[in-house]
């Protein structure tokens, strides 16, 4: 009965704070924005992001740097929807979401200040185009090759898209690996019926929890000159973070 207590009040404050935390962080990394440009929102949203990582009681042990001043792709594994806290770099960055987290509250607002790529699986969008775009612009830019969070630290195949728009628009890729210390953290839902029950009933264990831990893993920046190599390279990497991860599986990777 006392851990129930002690952890429900626990939860319940979290929740609280993290409110209050996403409703300034609205306001600020707008009026940031608009006075210090996209460098300046970038940076307060990194600010913003180790704040709620701590608050919600993850300790992030963090290895590797970005090379400052200059963007480049992030092809990144995708466990749970809290790597989001972590997708932040010394450059201005933009990130790839579901269309659906658009009209969230807070996260919605801030996804559109930060200029979010917003996809919607029923009405495709010239999304390579757009990420060239934001390049040209830039920014660098967070993507999941695995097009989805896997709900486990195991990877899921991968799709050549994006490795050929890098490809083709020489823009250098970096590989950024998450990895979570316990397996109750990754997160998967196909954002149908349900989601959003499914989603809080997960989000309240991650609340009541005292201590999380997160490690990342940021690459080298390198250029794509084989597609398939780059592709397999990417498995590499992430194999030798998560292998010892239990029930880890790498899925063949798509050849379309």
């Amino acid at each position: 009965m006392l851990t129930w207590i002690i952890e429900t009040t626990r939860a319940s404050l979290r929740l609280v704070t993290l409110l209050l935390i996403l409703t300034i962080e609205c306001v600020v990394i707008v009026l940031v924005r608009l006075l210090a440009g996209s460098q300046g929102a970038s940076t307060a949203w990194g600010w913003f992001n180790q704040l709620i990582l701590f608050m919600l009681g993850f300790k992030h042990n963090k290895h590797g740097q970005w090379v400052k001043g200059e963007p480049a792709m992030v092809f990144g594994n995708h466990p749970s929807y809290i790597d989001i806290f972590m997708a932040f770099a010394s450059w201005p960055t933009v990130t790839i979401s579901a269309r659906e987290f658009k009209y969230f509250p807070f996260l919605g607002q801030l996804g559109m200040a930060l200029k979010t790529i917003w996809i919607d699986k029923k009405r495709p969008v010239n999304l390579r185009g757009m990420t060239v775009s934001r390049y040209k612009e830039g920014f660098g830019m967070f993507i999941c090759p695995e097009g989805r969070t896997s709900g486990s630290h195991s990877l899921h195949p991968i799709f050549p898209g994006m490795f050929k728009t890098a490809m083709r628009n020489q823009i250098p890729i970096v590989f950024y690996n998450v990895r979570y210390g316990s397996e109750d953290i990754p997160y998967f839902h196909d954002l149908k019926k349900g989601f959003i029950p499914h989603f809080l009933a997960h989000f309240w264990i991650i609340l009541k929890r005292r201590r999380s831990e997160v490690t990342t893993h940021i690459g080298k920046p390198h250029m794509v000159t084989n597609v398939s190599a780059s592709m397999q390279a990417f498995y590499d990497y992430h194999e030798q973070y998560l292998k010892d991860c239990p029930g880890f599986e790498i899925i063949p990777p798509a050849t379309n």
